[in-house]
């Protein structure tokens, strides 16, 4: 029996606790799940504050569930290929928790760029079981979000898409009344 739906996991999932403190003095660490043939390519971006850049890498992955366990399994340039388990998601994949094996950190991902956890009851309380059940948690530190800072990437994303709206209103312009659209007064 399938128990992770893949396709309510594509999009952006931002980090907001790890137990890695050099990926935690990052800021705005975002990873987006984006659909690709049979799996996903994501792509982590995230900004280095003492440097002040942008940073950006990427990897294909894919769900492998093996004996009632999901597994995010990864894939990077140098063919490395890693069985990252994911400990939780909650049933509307607003949350997930992986521990990575390349480096043996806990990643918590909201669907939200803040730091407080907005589930309630008995989901809250199942996810904060799973994370109490992992032996390498010592300190979960949290990732800081700024949403005044914009990666510039992001706005040439925004740009794009402004131009294709534009693209698309003035083709149906044209295609509704052709003559009209080229009449030169």
């Amino acid at each position: 029996m399938l128990v992770f739906y893949t396709p309510a996991s594509y999009g952006n999932w931002y980090l907001i606790k790890t137990t890695d403190k050099t990926e935690a003095e990052y800021k705005n660490v975002r990873y987006n799940f984006k659909q690709e043939e049979n799996g996903y390519r994501i792509i982590k971006t995230y900004y280095v504050p003492d440097r002040k850049i942008w940073m950006e890498y990427n990897e294909r992955g894919w769900i492998q569930e093996k004996k009632r366990k999901v597994y995010l399994k990864t894939e990077n340039k140098r063919f490395k290929s890693f069985s990252n388990e994911i400990i939780y998601f909650d049933k509307d994949y607003k949350y997930m928790i992986i521990r990575y094996t390349e480096d043996g950190s806990v990643r918590l991902f909201s669907r939200f760029p803040i730091n407080r956890i907005m589930i309630e009851g008995n989901e809250r309380e199942r996810m904060e079981q799973k994370l109490k059940k992992i032996e390498s948690i010592r300190n979960l530190y949290d990732v800081k979000y700024d949403p005044n800072l914009k990666n510039e990437k992001e706005g040439m994303d925004f740009e794009k898409k402004i131009q294709e709206e534009r693209a698309k209103k003035i083709e149906k312009q044209i295609i509704e009344n052709y003559e009209i659209f080229f009449k030169i007064d």
